[in-house]
């Protein structure tokens, strides 16, 4: 049982892993096209459900061991996260960017 708890785990990771090099790629191509303004919006835009999601957590309840974590890496981030509210609530439109 707990053999397929941590393949399932390392699946879910592994998901995760690969929506992050999506969003690298997409960041990448809008510098690669001179839409700077477009990929700081698209990371704040990240940022900003990320946090979200942490909150959520947060507000569920986290273990010791993970709120040492954040804290030692960020001492008033738990405090951020919560007062957080998200900027963009779930639908994200990007400004358009011209190919090159």
């Amino acid at each position: 049982m707990l053999r397929a708890a941590n393949k399932e785990l390392s699946g879910v990771q592994a998901m995760l892993a690969f929506n992050e090099i999506l969003s690298q790629r997409h960041v990448g191509s809008l510098i690669a096209r001179g839409c700077e303004s477009q990929a700081a919006a698209f990371l704040a835009y990240m940022q900003d459900q990320d946090t979200q999601l942490l909150a959520g957590y947060l507000r569920d309840g986290l273990d010791d061991q993970t709120l040492k974590y954040i804290s030692d890496r960020d001492a008033s981030f738990l405090n951020d996260l919560t007062n957080f509210h998200s900027r963009y609530g779930t639908a994200w439109v990007e400004k358009t960017c011209p190919s090159n």
